[in-house]
């Protein structure tokens, strides 16, 4: 299992704003918590999870956001960095969501095989 505290991205709302020119871009919000949570990845040592996975998010409980707007950048994240091979239904097989206590997010990845996996 690999295990990532990070802070809480923005909301899927506010990560790819359409410009004056009708082009979608990566907005200021998000490439400023990609900023701070990328080095958060660089620095957990970890193997990355070949074929399917289940992954739970766990974010802080608070304020009045809404939890399915948070998923994309956290997923997307575990993308880029390769620490899962897609979010395609064929890997990314079951996602869980939920409130917690901790501060921002916690994600939470399994291997399907593995021992222990929700």
């Amino acid at each position: 299992m690999i295990r990532l505290q990070l802070p809480k991205p923005p909301s899927s709302n506010q990560l790819f704003p359409t410009g004056k020119n009708g082009m979608r871009h990566r907005s200021k919000a998000y490439n400023i918590w990609l900023g701070v949570a990328e080095p958060t990845v660089w620095l957990t040592k970890f193997l990355p999870i070949a074929g399917p996975v289940v992954i739970r998010l766990t974010l802080e409980d608070e304020g009045r956001i809404d939890l399915p707007n948070y998923e994309k950048a956290l997923v997307d994240l575990c993308v880029r960095h390769k620490i899962i091979e897609d979010d395609k239904r064929a890997i990314l097989r079951k996602l869980i969501m939920q409130w917690g206590k901790e501060e921002g997010a916690v994600v939470e990845i399994w291997s399907v095989t593995e021992r222990g996996c929700p």
